[in-house]
């Protein structure tokens, strides 16, 4: 009875207590304690049952060129943000691209991807010709004589007038312009009311309607229209758009962790929002930074940023009926790179195309189905269990799913296809791997030997020239003069080489200074023989100038890829040559580590043995994972053997409970998938034991279960 009475006032007081919802906002789940004295109020729920999607598909009108290119959308659809050239790479898709840059000239016209350009119309720079309207001498006009206080990258930057009575007549009919050049619409940056100018709030605001009304009438209802309204809501301004870009910075902006899960719930709001007050066919490019190792920066692939990948990508399929996802770098993170970003595996899932609405399951839990199967989502801070009829499936936390229509998990079917060049066909792993275990290493004849044949790029008087190159620091890293007459015209400038990296050949590793210096070498003596060095795409930086670099009509980044001498992944020759922690985080997102799409066992098993091979310490705890996924990737190719024999090492290492669970059952029973081992029930019980205090929730059973009935019960690591 005292128990009683006591289980009723703390009932009272606990429910006082917990008035507050859990952080999804849903109400804690009740539970009575183990000693029956008092209750315990969880967060999550044992199981979420998923309600019916209903069935909905969009009946596209093939007459609109619009709705012809969203017919064409896959299952993910990135986008890219201002990088156009990664647009031209056939490996990949892209569903929106724009550009305001010199690179505007290369085009793909797309019937998949919507191609648009971002005029600036609210600053200007007046060492940017990349940024001048086509009526130069009007935009200078507009001009005022305020600091727009863009940070120092940027350069000289002033304000233009706005709110100046011509100003939406003019620059709609700049705009308009876009569209006669094949362009399907104009990204806005900038597109909210927070501008540093004496006119921001609601003046600006009423410029801003003014000027989205005049471009329509001018360019026409099928025109797309994007504006860049970062975290903001605005419905008189979102609801002017057919799109918006929702680049969504940290605060304070120098952060580069992982955002909370509070900024992750306002992220699904915000989404909701747009797709609310969005005309159509409201595109919403969903660009959430990702976590940067400050002691690492170019490591795109770690674990956390594979799965946050993940959980955006969901979220910007499932929520809207026409979401697009960039998960980027922090434009802090690199002096040039705003917006740069690692093409992930995730993006390659094909589901084939919607065939419900977002359904949500519960607040922060929601899943869309498709085709061929389901994607759903979970941003809270707790595992869920999902009912969905025919199957359970576990979301965890901060994460998503990608099933088939059985609840199987989502396999990539295709692989990867190698770079073909003459005398067979190569990858970079491959070649750069023949360069490092060469005994002597001629620089032209290894490029002889790999001798691709390129397509000369096409270049204009215009494009500045380089009169003298004064010194090659590394492959990719030049001081140049510039000839008259161009803008750039100068002496002893620095000057990149654009979406291209070449090892290090001034400040790294050993084994990567070594390849470095010969790569050097090798641009050095093509440079010395070119009789012409264009730059075409060219970007001010606050270093210098980054270029695409065209020797003799050859792009040089192109031929340096190619021929293994440089790679498009700033992770590439750090990973290859120095960082094991790289190098294994390559391996992952190649091995699909979390997904369980495996995109190319071989190049798994390279990088896993790279990262090994950099750092061979036995006594390493990230070797002994390591080496259990090299043990999976060969047993995934087949290799039972050699499986085997990495699954000893990993289990040797100690601390990857995996390997211990997976090796002691194999001792215990005396087989290892296919093949007869010698048993070993002292070992047995050794690695099993260790798999248990290491976490394992099976291992006891596995050897309990072993034993005679008897012993069963009694039977307890």
């Amino acid at each position: 009875m005292k128990k009683l009475i006591l289980l009723f006032i703390l009932s009272f007081f606990s429910a006082q207590s917990y008035a507050a919802s859990c952080p999804d906002g849903n109400e804690p789940t009740k539970t009575v304690s183990a000693d029956g004295s008092y209750y315990e109020y969880k967060c999550g729920l044992s199981v979420l049952d998923a309600p019916k999607a209903e069935f909905y598909q969009r009946q596209y009108d093939m007459t609109s060129e619009v709705d012809q290119i969203l017919s064409n959308r896959k299952t993910i659809n990135p986008f890219n943000a201002w990088n156009y050239r990664k647009a031209l790479n056939q490996k990949t898709h892209y569903g929106i691209s724009w550009t305001n840059g010199w690179d505007k000239g290369e085009r793909l016209f797309s019937n998949s991807m919507f191609e648009l350009e971002s005029p600036d119309w609210n600053y200007y720079y007046p060492n940017g010709p990349w940024s001048y309207w086509n009526d130069h001498a009007k935009q200078k006009s507009l001009v005022t004589n305020i600091d727009w206080a863009h940070d120092a990258e940027y350069g000289v930057t002033k304000a233009l007038n706005v709110i100046h009575p011509s100003f939406p007549q003019v620059f709609a009919k700049e705009t308009a312009s876009i569209s006669n050049k094949g362009f399907h619409g104009a990204l806005l940056d900038w597109w909210h009311i927070n501008h540093p100018v004496p006119w921001r709030g609601a003046r600006l605001e009423s410029a801003m309607m003014d000027i989205s009304n005049e471009i329509r009438k001018q360019a026409g209802e099928e025109f797309l229209l994007i504006g860049n309204t970062n975290w903001r809501r605005n419905s008189r301004l979102v609801g002017s758009l057919n799109g918006v870009f929702s680049e969504l910075y940290k605060t304070p902006y120098s952060r580069s962790d992982s955002f909370t899960f509070e900024e992750i719930a306002e992220m699904e709001e915000l989404i909701k929002f747009n797709e609310k007050h969005l005309r159509y066919p409201k595109l919403i490019a969903f660009e959430p930074w990702r976590i940067t190792d400050q002691s690492d920066p170019a490591n795109r692939t770690s674990e956390e940023n594979i799965r946050f990948s993940r959980l955006y990508s969901a979220m910007a399929t499932v929520i809207p009926e026409h979401g697009y996802i960039l998960y980027a770098d922090n434009n802090p993170d690199f002096e040039d790179g705003d917006h740069d970003h690692f093409y992930y595996d995730v993006y390659s899932v094909d589901l084939g195309k919607p065939v419900s609405k977002y359904t949500p399951i519960a607040k922060g839990v929601a899943y869309k189905k498709f085709e061929d199967g389901y994607i759903a989502f979970n941003r809270l801070e707790y595992d869920v269990t999902v009912n969905f009829g025919d199957f359970e499936v576990v979301i965890p936390s901060m994460d998503a799913v990608f099933l088939n229509e059985d609840g199987t998990p989502y396999v990539k079917k295709e692989e990867v296809e190698e770079i073909k060049i003459h005398k067979g066909v190569y990858n970079v792993e491959q070649i750069t791997k023949t360069f490092e275990t060469a005994t002597t290493y001629d620089v032209s004849a290894a490029i002889d030997d790999m001798f691709t044949t390129l397509v000369k790029v096409p270049v204009s008087n215009d494009d500045p020239t380089v009169s003298k190159v004064i010194e090659v620091i590394q492959g990719d890293k030049f001081i140049v003069n510039i000839a008259e007459p161009h803008e750039l015209a100068g002496t002893n400038i620095a000057l990149f080489l654009r979406d291209t990296d070449a090892p290090n050949a001034t400040k790294s590793c050993p084994k990567q200074m070594e390849y470095g210096l010969k790569v050097k070498d090798f641009v050095s003596q093509k440079l010395k023989d070119a009789s012409s060095i264009k730059l075409t795409n060219f970007r001010k930086t606050n270093a210098g100038f980054s270029a695409h670099i065209i020797v003799d009509g050859t792009d040089l980044g192109t031929e340096l890829i190619e021929n293994g001498y440089a790679s498009d992944q700033y992770v590439y020759w750090n990973a290859y040559f120095c960082n094991p922690m790289k190098a294994r985080g390559i391996g992952n997102s190649y091995w699909g580590y979390g997904t369980g799409t495996v995109t190319d066992a071989d190049k798994a098993i390279f990088w896993y043995e790279r990262a090994i091979s950099i750092n061979p310490d036995k006594r390493d705890k990230y070797n002994a994972q390591t080496t259990y996924r090299l043990s999976q990737a060969y047993q995934e190719k087949g290799d039972t053997n050699k499986s085997l024999d990495y699954l000893k090492q990993s289990a040797s290492i100690g601390g990857w409970m995996e390997a211990e669970e997976t090796l002691g059952r194999a001792y215990l029973y005396g087989r290892y998938n296919e093949i007869v081992i010698s048993k070993n029930t002292s070992e047995a019980k050794k690695l099993l034991k260790k798999a248990h205090e290491h976490g394992s929730k099976t291992a006891e059973g596995i050897y309990c279960n072993s034993l005679p009935k008897a012993k069963r019960k009694t039977c307890k690591f």
